[in-house]
């Protein structure tokens, strides 16, 4: 037998790869959307980003700098936010329907209480990471947003495999 399918014949290891591809899709969902929303949606004569920073600023910090990069990050978090609730949605349903196969009803609300605890732990993680890095990195707020962004994903990867796997979904390991 190879070193591959020894692996592969680990449950832990096929639900691991299960777990990054429905993770690699609702990374597209959230980075895919906030990247549209960041830098593309139209709002007036600017981005709907710098709108919403614009009016960030103005309204909870009179005074602050004014200028593109603060209203990205300024903007970033409101923004992340949605984006990130729909990717948990497409996480939940997928991991628990295909990764975990958690498909009786008994545990149902007990598992959504507990994958959403850890989902928008998660996302706290994910906003307070991505939001710091895109202030501290410098430079173009679009090379700000990617080098955040990806830092971000990758930390919280982690922490919601072991979360859902540990305890959301702890009763159906081998």
């Amino acid at each position: 037998m190879s070193v591959v399918a020894g692996l592969l014949a680990r449950r832990i290891v096929r639900q691991f790869i299960k777990f990054c591809l429905v993770g690699a899709l609702s990374t597209v969902i959230d980075v895919g959307l906030h990247y549209v929303l960041m830098f593309h949606v139209p709002w007036g004569d600017s981005t709907l980003s710098q709108a919403l920073g614009r009016w960030v600023l103005e309204t909870f910090r009179p005074g602050a700098a004014m200028n593109g990069k603060a209203y990205y990050e300024a903007s970033f978090p409101l923004l992340k936010v949605p984006t990130t609730v729909l990717a948990i949605l497409n996480s939940y349903y997928w991991n628990r329907r295909w990764t975990f196969r958690a498909l009786g009803l008994e545990a149902l609300h007990r598992q959504i209480a507990k994958f959403f605890i850890v989902a928008l732990t998660g996302m706290g993680l994910n906003v307070l990471i991505s939001s710091a890095l895109m202030a501290a990195v410098p430079g173009h707020p679009k090379l700000s947003w990617a080098l955040a962004t990806a830092v971000a994903t990758v930390a919280v990867a982690v922490w919601n495999f072991n979360g859902q796997r540990l305890w959301t979904f702890r009763k159906d390991m081998a």
